[in-house]
């Protein structure tokens, strides 16, 4: 009478997922001779595709709102770029009128009237950099934040799809499955 005892010992267990129940779809009965890689177990992937499925989707969505916000963010920043050229052409020809109007040759009023004009060309001039400034910080800001996500949904993805990878377990080395549980 002899006594065999093995060699080496691996334990085997669930992959560690993000989900929290594992069914078992494939098993390979207990005593199979296995190689190494050879596939021992397979769990049910349905709720790791499900969630890589809807991280994907929200992911598309989501680079579709970030396509939108920088076309959008540009539109309004060529708009203010327009306004911004006009303004600077009304200030530039407020500023001439006011340059030309001698005071011993025009009424008071026409002078006042001619610096007022200047002064509001000023004033917009200075509310549409304003804006521009506005646009920019606001614009950077709000895609910044939506870049955020799409990291977060890139990395929720990557994870998903590891997830995905684990659902087969294989051997780590060729032998007898033997199983224990408990």
């Amino acid at each position: 009478k002899g006594h065999l005892e093995s060699k080496s010992i691996t334990t085997i267990g669930p992959p560690e997922v993000q989900i929290r129940r594992l069914t078992i779809t494939d098993l390979v009965p207990e005593g199979t001779h296995v190689k190494e890689g050879d596939i021992i177990v397979t769990f049910d992937p349905i709720d790791v595709l499900q969630k890589l499925d809807e991280d994907k989707s929200n992911l598309s969505v989501l680079l579709k709102k970030i396509e939108k916000a920088e076309a959008q963010q540009q539109s309004e920043f060529v708009n203010l770029k327009i306004n911004q050229e006009k303004a600077q052409l009304s200030l530039a020809q407020a500023e001439t009128k006011v340059g030309r109007l001698h005071p011993s040759l025009y009424a008071r009023n026409m002078i006042i009237e001619a610096e007022l004009e200047r002064d509001m060309a000023r004033a917009h001039m200075q509310e549409i950099e304003g804006k521009l400034q506005t646009v920019r910080a606001s614009g950077r800001a709000d895609i910044e934040i939506l870049r955020i996500e799409e990291k977060k949904l890139k990395s929720r993805i990557e994870e998903a799809q590891k997830d995905l990878d684990s659902m087969q377990v294989s051997a780590p080395s060729s032998g007898i499955l033997i199983g224990r549980h408990g």
